[in-house]
């Protein structure tokens, strides 16, 4: 079963994603930095990777953030999604929101929507993120 094991920092668990275009398959972009984000339903790319992707919002959707009063309005993108350290590549078809990604220095927060076909595993006393597939 191929993994990818990641060390936890700081600002949580970061791994390399690829993206494209499903209209586009042989023009991939990236590495990016993306933190897993497990808190998450869906997932949010930073609207510069959206920029290079050169594609068009397939819908709108509101966004609650917990912690937060007021609810956002972002454009929802079709993309696929992949690991960018991963020997055995998987692409993932994701509708995704164009936002501002925190913590800062990354380009995506991967949602669970990412994270369903993967075996999630976090082992705080080895301080890694497990990733099977």
């Amino acid at each position: 079963m191929p993994e990818l094991s990641v060390p936890i920092r700081a600002r949580g668990a970061v791994v390399k994603v690829l993206v494209r275009a499903p209209s586009d398959l042989a023009t991939v972009r990236g590495p990016f930095p993306a933190y897993l984000d497990t808190g998450a339903s869906v997932t949010v790319l930073d609207p510069g990777v959206i920029d290079v992707l050169n594609i068009e919002p397939v819908a709108e959707a509101g966004l609650h953030v917990l912690g937060r009063e007021t609810v956002s309005h972002h454009g929802v993108y079709s993309v696929e999604v992949a690991l960018a350290d991963a020997e055995d590549r998987v692409w993932l078809p994701l509708a995704v929101l164009a936002g501002p990604i925190n913590p800062k220095g990354t380009a995506a927060a991967l949602g669970r929507d990412f994270l369903l076909p993967f075996i999630f595993t976090y082992d705080g006393p080895a301080g890694r993120i497990h990733l099977e597939w």
